[in-house]
């Protein structure tokens, strides 16, 4: 008998409106084994499973098709999204099920062994950081791949509990969720980590999540715990989670959804000083081991095989407002949110520019006048006073940008981002620091909502945002061998 956790990189999210009438989860199909890992890449929906494998959804789940050539393993526990690329981390079940970690640069259609080094083939969960990729193992601790999973190297200097179970990350830091060991954190990139476990009564972490400067850790029977220190302590965050077991977190702004053991699914709307149960529509009571965000859609995947799909509008608010601190002067400025057709003018979004215009810069012309401001788009914007200005619209939470071969003056999301986090696609791309303005340029190393920035580009391509949803999150089940 094993005792297996799985665990799942989460990837971008959404926020939407109230509708306690017709709120409800709605059935979208069952397969044979667990769902153990959701992941989104673009329009399309993965799940990965214990023991059939990997499917992909192109409809929001209402067809699945099995994505399994090249893999030697269909024991999926974990599934990680990087650009292009999708990882899938298995658990080696003797014989011919050789665990360790696969990729596809197809969107699943193929996938192909990248565990050379990886000693230990029971992988858990995986975790994307910038051009890093992390796996946690059953036994061997954390492993770390610079090249797209090639090849790995052990980085457990400090890590005395060897079963990691989730990842999350907050500016510099680096978080390892462990099963006993409780929440381990490194400031080096994960050349050596530190316990950071002071308030915290239980130290099976299965669970993390990351909004703001918060951290969530889900544990095994104790409820949810809070740091806004960066692990150096924790409180109870558990009031109406009448589960205590939690498996799996999804951030949607400044909501935080909680996957339980058999009780469903968990929401907070106030950095989880409460909880409520938003389980309508589910059959019995089930064991949600993967949660993940799809477009407005917030699906589940459960112990019992099922997927379950909900809207989000049915469970939180549909618009955000996003405040952008500006200086008296020029500002370098974006539209961080998604606006009805045409509300994105620059006198609706910054009322208080000294003109009707804002600058963007063409690589191949120079500086552009504009009327309008796209997202993705940076601006100079010039304003008489100091102010926080307001945006209100749909969060925008995941984006690509394009950029160009040279310097890019670029806009930025609705969550704040660790330039630590972004994603080029092709990998490599990126030629300088990320720097902002403010009466002054500077290098920066957090993306903030409503800012623009600028970065040097090695050719064309694009710059992958997510938001601050870059806290993993993870699920256990206990399985018999």
């Amino acid at each position: 008998m094993k005792t297996i956790v799985r665990c799942l990189v989460l990837v971008f999210s959404l926020f939407t409106s109230t509708n306690p009438l017709l709120a409800q989860w709605v059935y979208t199909n069952s397969f044979s084994g667990s769902v153990q890992a959701l992941a989104v890449s673009g329009t399309n929906l993965f799940a990965g499973t214990w023991y059939p494998g990997i499917f992909l959804s192109t409809n929001n789940g209402t067809s699945w098709t099995a994505v399994n050539s090249g893999l030697t393993d269909t024991d999926i526990f974990a599934l990680a999204v990087s650009g292009t690329d999708l990882y899938a981390g298995a658990e080696s079940g003797g014989g011919t099920e050789d665990g360790g970690v696969f990729r596809s640069t197809n969107n699943g259609t193929n996938w192909t062994r990248a565990s050379t080094g990886l000693t230990d083939p029971d992988v858990l969960c995986l975790f994307v950081l910038g051009t890093d990729l992390f796996a946690g193992t059953y036994g061997g601790g954390a492993f770390r791949s610079t090249n797209n999973g090639m090849s790995w190297v052990n980085v457990n200097s400090g890590l005395t509990n060897p079963l990691v179970f989730a990842f999350a990350v907050i500016g510099p830091n680096i978080f390892a969720g462990t099963g006993g060991g409780g929440v381990f954190v490194s400031t080096n990139g994960g050349t050596s980590w530190a316990a950071v476990n002071f308030g915290l009564t239980n130290l099976d972490i299965q669970a993390l999540a990351v909004m703001g400067p918060n951290l969530f850790a889900g544990t095994q029977n104790a409820g949810i715990f809070l740091s806004t220190n960066n692990g150096t302590s924790w409180t109870p965050a558990s009031s109406g989670l009448t589960y205590p077991g939690v498996r799996t977190f999804a951030v949607s702004g400044t909501n935080l959804f909680a996957g339980t053991g058999c009780g469903g699914v968990f929401l907070s709307t106030n950095n989880g000083t409460s909880w409520t149960q938003v389980n309508a529509g589910f059959t019995g009571s089930p064991c949600v081991q993967s949660l993940v965000v799809s477009g407005t859609n917030l699906f589940a995947g459960t112990y019992q095989g099922d997927v379950w799909r909900r809207p989000l509008s049915e469970m939180i608010t549909l618009d955000v407002t996003v405040g952008v601190d500006i200086i008296a002067g020029w500002n370098m400025i974006s539209n961080p949110v998604t606006r009805a057709a045409n509300t994105d003018s620059v006198r609706q979004l910054y009322p208080n520019s000294v003109f009707n215009y804002a600058f963007a810069f063409d690589p191949g012309t120079g500086y552009v006048q504009s009327f309008t401001m796209p997202n993705g788009t940076g601006f100079w914007g010039k304003f008489p006073a100091a102010e926080t200005n307001n945006i209100t619209g749909t969060p925008r939470t995941v984006d690509s940008i394009d950029v160009f071969d040279g310097w890019n003056m670029v806009g930025t999301i609705s969550n704040p981002v660790d330039t630590a986090t972004v994603v080029s696609v092709p990998p490599g791309l990126r030629a300088s620091d990320w720097y902002g303005f403010s009466g002054g340029y500077s290098a920066v190393s957090q993306l903030l909502p409503g800012k623009a920035y600028w970065v040097k580009s090695n050719g064309a391509g694009k710059f992958v945002f997510t938001s601050g949803l870059f806290g993993v999150v993870s699920k256990t089940h206990h399985a018999v061998k």
